[in-house]
Parts: structure tokens; C-alpha cells; sequence
């Protein structure tokens, strides 16, 4: 249960039970984002990049979501991000074997993905620790990105949860 045990601790059971399965190629999805096709699943599947997040900077009216989610860069069919979604994450079987986990430290929710996934880029698995499939969004749906729901969180209790996180985020990566 996501509220007792936090967003990280529920994560980090979906890992164990992920890694049990055998698979070299690992997928772990919030409630609200299913694939609309194989294609999206595939694209990451390809790719040499081990570990990505879907993410986008704008939503399907092309209005932008956040001053904190950005694409930084393309190249070769990917793009660099500043800060991640953290609504689907791809992960390489080597790089949950490397002992990567969610750090449990971070509560109910906030800042958990971004710490997961700059904790997999300094093990050295990502040249760049947020990194997506450009356009990968196309092949997924979320609610988020759809706007189709409320967050399920009341905001004001996401706000507190963050700013809660951020002294420890910052502890942590500086």
C-alpha cells in the first residue's frame, strides 16, 4: 500500500518481484500510464541506454507541465532531460543488479525518481542520468500528460511532501 509504505518502499517491493521474473528488460509504471501499443516498449528495449524515464515537457495541447521538467538536448533519437516524469522507468536487468534501489528516506512521495535516477547515472550506467526516447509519449497513455484526473494527491500535501524532500535531496546530490 502506496500511503503506509511510501512511493520508494512500494517501488522497491515492485523491483524485487521485477528481477524475479528473469527478464533482462524491466519496466516499473504508475497507475496511470499503460502502453497504447509495443512500440514504446520496443523503442527502449533497442536502445543502448540503460536505464530511461518516460517523460515529456508538454502536455497533448502542447502546453508546458513544469519550469522543472525540460528537454536539455537531442541526440540520436533521445532526449536529455533536466528532471525526469518518473511515470514509467525502464530499466536494464544489470542496472537493479548493481543493487540500485529507491532510497526509502524519501517518504510518501517527492523527489524519489530524480534521486533513483541520478543514483543509476553515477554507477555509470547513463551518460546522462535523465534520458528518454523523443516522443515516446506517443506511445503510452497517461493521465498526467492527457490531463484526465486530478493528481490523486491533494496538492497541498504533495507541497509539503516535497519540500520536505528537498533538504534531504539536496543532502544526498548536492
Amino acid at each position: 500500500d502506496t500511503v503506509a509504505n511510501g512511493i520508494a518502499k512500494t517501488k522497491n517491493k515492485c523491483i524485487e518481484a521485477l528481477l524475479e521474473t528473469g527478464l533482462d528488460h524491466l519496466f516499473l509504471a504508475d497507475d496511470d500510464v499503460y502502453p497504447v501499443n509495443s512500440v514504446g516498449m520496443y523503442k527502449y528495449i533497442q536502445s543502448p541506454v540503460k536505464h530511461m524515464s518516460l517523460s515529456f515537457d508538454r502536455n497533448h495541447k502542447r502546453q508546458r507541465i513544469s519550469n522543472d521538467v525540460y528537454i536539455k538536448k537531442r541526440l540520436q533519437g533521445h532526449d536529455v532531460h533536466n528532471s525526469p516524469c518518473g511515470l514509467l522507468l525502464y530499466c536494464h536487468r544489470d542496472v537493479l543488479l548493481s543493487g540500485v534501489r529507491f532510497d526509502e528516506n524519501f517518504g510518501l512521495w517527492g523527489l524519489e525518481h530524480k534521486s533513483f535516477s541520478l543514483d543509476i547515472h553515477s554507477k555509470g550506467f547513463t551518460k546522462y542520468p535523465f534520458i528518454d526516447i523523443t516522443n515516446n509519449i506517443r506511445n503510452f497513455y497517461s493521465y498526467d500528460y492527457y490531463g484526465a484526473i486530478d493528481g490523486s494527491v491533494p496538492e497541498s500535501d504533495r507541497i509539503k511532501s516535497i519540500e520536505l524532500n528537498i533538504e534531504y535531496f539536496k543532502k544526498k546530490h548536492g
